[in-house]
């Protein structure tokens, strides 16, 4: 059986699984590994495709194969006029959840930015949401005011209560907020498709939010590696 390396090549990091092992290195790098690879498999959202192959090729001698979002996949159906403007990561990533359970979905990646994304029990994409993820607003909030230089968000900080400092009024907003919207959007969902959407965390962000959100949700962190598996079998 030849062996496959998968890179999740994302906004802050690459995430990688070979031969069952996982790991992560900084962006714009590929991981050393103890063997070559047969095949490489790639999802990248930040680093150009010839860049990539370049250094892929230099380091284990195999042609990389890159991901595209595609109208259907595995039973899914993009929802974009022009399916290839939608996120690489983000189609893998609602393809394999959707596969899990095969029906209705909220997608939740919680990363350098967050997003969600909705099928339905059919594995029609109804779309989804892109906002700023947890540290990018917490960043863009110490630019643009004089006095609140706060530190980065964290698991020990998950609370969306109301804060006694200027740190706690800063982190919980923004964590409040973000909930806040997931509950939303997941009712949305259920209107529209008449049903509770199963919910798939994924993302660093993702173990803040399962402590955050009072219901039942998947935590999946390699959602995007699994797509590349149903993408390029």
């Amino acid at each position: 059986m030849k062996s496959v390396l998968d890179l999740d090549c994302g906004n802050s990091r690459t995430k990688w699984r070979f031969e069952g092992n996982l790991g992560m290195v900084s962006r714009g790098c590929i991981p050393r590994l103890d063997q070559n690879p047969d095949r490489v498999r790639v999802s990248s959202v930040s680093i150009s495709h010839e860049k990539l192959r370049s250094e892929i090729y230099r380091s284990y001698g195999v042609e990389p194969e890159f991901a595209m979002s595609t109208k259907t996949l595995a039973g899914v159906t993009n929802s974009y006029f022009n399916p290839s403007e939608l996120g690489i990561d983000r189609w893998l990533a609602m393809v394999a959840a959707w596969n899990k359970v095969k029906t209705t979905t909220m997608v939740v990646d919680a990363g350098t930015a967050l997003t969600i994304d909705i099928l339905d029990d059919s594995g029609q994409h109804l779309g989804g949401y892109i906002v700023p993820g947890l540290e990018s607003m917490r960043k863009s909030l110490a630019i643009d005011t004089a006095n609140v230089q706060i530190n980065s968000i964290d698991e020990a900080s998950a609370d969306c209560r109301f804060g006694n400092n200027t740190r706690q009024a800063v982190q919980h907003g923004l964590m409040s907020m973000v909930v806040s919207w997931i509950n939303q959007t997941r009712l949305r969902a259920e209107e529209t498709c008449g049903a509770i959407p199963t919910t798939f965390l994924a993302g660093g962000d993702r173990r803040i939010l399962m402590k955050l959100l009072d219901y039942d949700c998947r935590s999946e962190e390699e959602l995007v590696l699994d797509g590349l598996e149903i993408a390029l079998p």
